[in-house]
Order: structure tokens, then sequence, then C-alpha cells
């Protein structure tokens, strides 16, 4: 019936009796080069037509079918083919929810950078559902995304307590509860847990070698040595210190000033600590820093692609990859990446976490 409203609504020619099949296909081009480009209308398996904002992915063509099929909602087939649930539907796609037995949203689908969720309403309802499990499940929810965080950063000397201060929360439990809500990501945690491990042990080295820390302004290249800008640093391999890590500079004989992390093995078992300086590390804007990621990933066709691809469209730049499979059909994959700062570790991090064939990821600090 709606069929037939929009065809004559529009002018066009119906037959009196037309298929099925040809009433969906007429349809589709028909939506595709009428309707407004701010819409797209997809097909329930049924025939029946929603309409949705463009950028809709499946959760929220569910949540518009209705909220417990949203809440329900483990997987998607557009027009007969399994998708992932970011997928962004297209006019004329016949969508159809594969669903879990009892309600399952995940916090992961509130997380904008993440692209699950395009509608506010989607959004809005998902947040509910965690709302409504009240504050304890949210606190215990976000205490292990928390634990979870710091081990993927492998941030051993980070607590939840510091994050919290960081983020200017005055309990823990504050945080947790947010988290669990879902007001706040777990990228922003990551970042934060960065920006502690940069400053917590600021000084502590050098005062043991007899050095006073100072903080200078950089200049162009980043690097600031005893108030003079502009000196030219290179990166340590052993460690690949990222911008927004704890570095120190080491002053090389012929090589000038080496810049290690401040927890660094070759910094803190080093014979001549003398040559141990502070410096103040400033990021040279586009420029790229190399930082190694593991990865633990079921062991099937296609996976090192897709998820080498997936790096790539997040911004990263693969310089090397190894695999390796194992009997238990997992394949460990190692990929030096260069990335802009230590925010865009997090954030790859947390997206690669997502996709449904990595069972494990982690930052390698050396």
């Amino acid at each position: 019936m709606l069929l037939r409203q929009l065809l004559d609504w529009e002018g066009a020619v119906v037959d009196t009796e037309p298929s099925e099949t040809a009433d969906a296909e007429q349809l589709a081009e028909f939506l595709k080069t009428e309707i407004l480009d701010d819409q797209i209308y997809v097909f329930t398996p049924e025939g029946d037509i929603v309409d949705l904002p463009r950028g809709s992915t499946p959760i929220d063509f569910a949540y518009r079918i209705h909220t417990l099929i949203g809440h329900r909602c483990r997987g998607a087939r557009i027009n007969d083919q399994i998708v992932t649930l970011d997928r962004s539907l297209q006019t004329g796609d016949r969508v159809e929810i594969l669903t879990h037995k009892q309600p399952q949203p995940r916090r992961g689908w509130m997380n904008p950078s993440l692209g699950y969720l395009h509608t506010a309403g989607a959004r809005a309802k998902v947040r509910h559902w965690f709302r409504a499990q009240g504050r304890e499940s949210a606190v215990r929810a976000g205490h292990e995304l928390v634990q979870r965080e710091l081990l993927r950063l492998d941030a051993k000397n980070v607590s939840g307590e510091q994050i919290a201060a960081e983020l200017g929360y005055a309990a823990t439990d504050e945080l947790y509860a947010a988290l669990g809500y879902g007001d706040k990501r777990a990228s922003t945690v990551a970042s934060a847990a960065l920006l502690i491990e940069r400053r917590q042990t600021a000084g502590d080295l050098l005062e043991s070698f007899g050095v006073t820390p100072q903080r200078k302004p950089h200049g162009p290249s980043g690097v600031s040595l005893d108030g003079v800008s502009s000196i030219q640093g290179k990166r340590a391999r052993c460690c690949n210190p990222l911008p927004g890590d704890d570095v120190v500079g080491f002053v090389t004989r012929g090589r000038g000033v080496v810049i290690h992390r401040r927890d660094c093995a070759s910094i803190r078992d080093t014979q001549e600590p003398e040559r141990v300086v502070e410096i103040d590390w400033g990021c040279v804007p586009d420029e790229l820093h190399s930082v190694a990621i593991e990865l633990g990933a079921r062991n099937r066709s296609g996976v090192l692609g897709g998820l080498l691809k997936l790096v790539a469209n997040l911004g990263a730049h693969i310089s090397s990859a190894h695999a390796q499979g194992s009997r238990d059909g997992e394949a460990v994959l190692r990929l030096g990446l260069d990335f802009r700062d230590a925010s865009h570790v997090a954030r790859i991090l947390e997206r690669l976490d997502q996709h449904p064939d990595v069972v494990r990821v982690r930052r390698i600090k050396s």
C-alpha cells in the first residue's frame, strides 16, 4: 500500500497487479534518484520501508524497528550478506537483524569513533539501558574497562585513582560509573593513562644522577636542551618513545641526543649516567612516530589483509608486519606502525579491540 502511495504521489506508472519483485526494484530505483540526500530508505525482510538519516547503521535500523530488537542485536544481513554492525546502510538495502535471546547492548556502540550508531535516538536508548541496570553495575563495568585499558597499554604504574584525578573526578567510583553509563570513552582513559605515565616519574631518575630537571620551551625541531632550542634528536629503537611518553635524552658520541623513554632499560642500566639529560620534546606537526602493536586474532583466511586495511584506514602507516600461526587456531600478529601521537595509539588500539576476529591487542614498549 505504501509502495503504491509513494509511486502515485510522484506520478509514476504502476501496473494493475505488479509483482513483489518488480515493486521492490521499482521503488528502490525511485528512492535512489528522487528522495532528498539526507535520508535513506531501506527494506525489512517482509518488504516494509524504513526511513533513516543518511549514515545510519544496522543498529540504528534495529532500534528504529523496536527498542528491544536494538538491545538484542548481535549481527545483521544486508541483501542476504553478513555485514559488520558499523556498515553504513544505502537506499534500497534489504536489512535483516540477527538477535540474542536476551538484551545484550554493548557500551562500545556509544563511542562515535567506532561508528556503530549514527542517530541520537538510538544512542540515547543504549545509554538509557545501561543506566537502568543501576549504578553498581556501571561501577563494576567501568572498573573492568579501566583495568583492561591499563593492561593493554602495559601501564603498570598507573592506577584508577590517578586516572580519576587526571579526568577531574573526586572519587574513583564516579569515573567508573561514568564509564559504565557510557558518558566517558575507553580512549579517554587510555589517553589519561599515557599522560600520567609521562609525568609520574618526572625528575626521579635524573635527580638520582644529580641532575636538576629543567623545562624549557621547545623550538621548531621539537627538542629543547638546557635552554637551547632546535636540538636534533633521534628516537631510540629500543623503546620507541612517542610524544606524550615520559622521555629523557642520552648524549651520544657523534649522533647527538637520542630520545629514550624514562623507564627504558638502556637508561636505567646505563654505566654513564652523566650522559642522561632532561629534554623537552614537543610534537612536530605531521611527524609520525613508530610503535609496535601485538594482536592475537582468529587464524582464518583473509584476517591479516583485513586488519592491515583497517589500520591503514585509521590513519596509521604500516612499516612492518609479522604473522605467526599456532595450533590452537590463533594467529599472533606484530605490526610496526607509525602514529601521530600517543592519543592516536589509544584510539587505534580501541578500534582494533572491537574487531570481531581480534582476541587481544596491546602496545609493546620494547
